[in-house]
């Protein structure tokens, strides 16, 4: 079986010209020493582009040169999840325990003759976190930067080893400096690393993405009759709404309807669906304020005149005008 395996290992190298595995520009811990990383028959090297399905499995790794540690470590991470906090990192693979080879193998290369070292997990060490298959989803940004590196974990101690196993347990926001230094390991620990991206062609969900601008409300005059009869839906809603919340363990304050009135005007506004639904009521009509039915909440005075049915002035106009405003832009 490894046998078979490093067949094909050294086949993928033998098509490689010129690899260079180093990490991508800004990221930390960095180094520009080369890991060969190879799924199947297929190289990752320098940045390339990589299909999903190529992926699908743990990769094998090797040195170009020899290495004179004991014990390795690999540790993989995206580093371009569509997060919104910093850092948009995600833990794909961390494995311990690798032995790198003491000879070297001759590959054949396009530029001629070149000379690998395999790692291996020769004493199936468990992984602290297993490989993740890179799959990024339809969100912006589709293309994903996967980055490998390899960790000299030769004089780690146990509490540096468990240091490093709890820094697994979250994967999302990854800090792969923080970790190592977590465990008392310096960034000179860093001996190897590489980097290739995965794209999902897409498109981005529509519903994934960020709104350009603020979404807009329509707003709408009822009368008095159709406004009683749509808050009376609104209210049970919001009361279908809690209950269900407080099933869920949840609290939630329901979104109130703001009333103004005085002796002669009463406007009544809340929203629903999107819509904001406007009531203008004439006579001082109690209208509710604090999410209770129609006709049982406390009046609120504010400035104004006749409604329009009534002998009317640019005062009261204006005073209805601001108060639609001013109650709209208060739900």
């Amino acid at each position: 079986m490894f046998f078979s395996k490093f067949l094909l290992f050294v086949s993928a190298i033998g098509r490689v010209t010129q690899v260079v595995g180093e990490t991508p520009a800004g990221f930390t811990p960095a180094t520009d020493t080369d890991l060969i990383v190879t799924y199947g028959q297929v190289a990752t090297q320098n940045g390339a582009e990589v299909a999903e399905d190529a992926v699908a499995s743990q990769p094998d790794l090797a040195t170009t040169s020899q290495l004179s540690g004991s014990s390795y470590a690999v540790i993989m991470v995206d580093l371009d999840i569509p997060v919104d906090t910093e850092p948009h990192t995600l833990l794909h693979w961390m494995q311990t325990g690798l032995t790198p080879a003491t000879t070297a193998t001759a590959v054949t290369t396009g530029d001629g003759t070149a000379s690998v070292f395999p790692l291996q997990n020769t004493k199936n060490t468990p992984a602290l976190a297993d490989y993740a298959v890179p799959a990024p989803p339809a969100k912006n940004p589709l293309s994903h930067r996967y980055v490998q590196i390899l960790v000299d974990t030769s004089d780690l101690s146990a509490e540096g080893l468990e240091a490093l196993q709890n820094a697994t347990t979250t994967r999302v926001g990854f800090d792969v400096a923080g970790a190592l230094a977590a465990a008392g390991l310096p960034d000179s620990a860093v001996v190897a690393g590489n980097s290739y991206s995965v794209t999902n062609p897409g498109p981005a969900k529509a519903s994934e993405l960020k709104r350009a601008v603020p979404e807009t409300r329509r707003m709408v005059m009822r009368a008095p009759e159709q406004w009683d009869a749509e808050w009376k839906v609104r209210r049970q809603e919001q009361q279908q709404q809690q209950q269900q919340t407080s099933r869920d363990g949840g609290s939630k304050q329901l979104p109130p309807m703001s009333a103004k009135s005085n002796e002669t005007v009463s406007v009544g506004v809340f929203e629903r669906n999107g819509t904001i639904i406007i009531g203008v009521f004439p006579g001082n009509k109690s209208l509710p304020s604090n999410g209770t039915a129609p006709g049982s909440g406390p009046t609120v005075p504010v400035v104004g005149g006749a409604p329009p049915s009534l002998p009317s002035s640019v005062g009261w106009t204006t005073g209805v005008v601001c108060c639609i405003l001013g109650l709209m832009f208060s739900i």
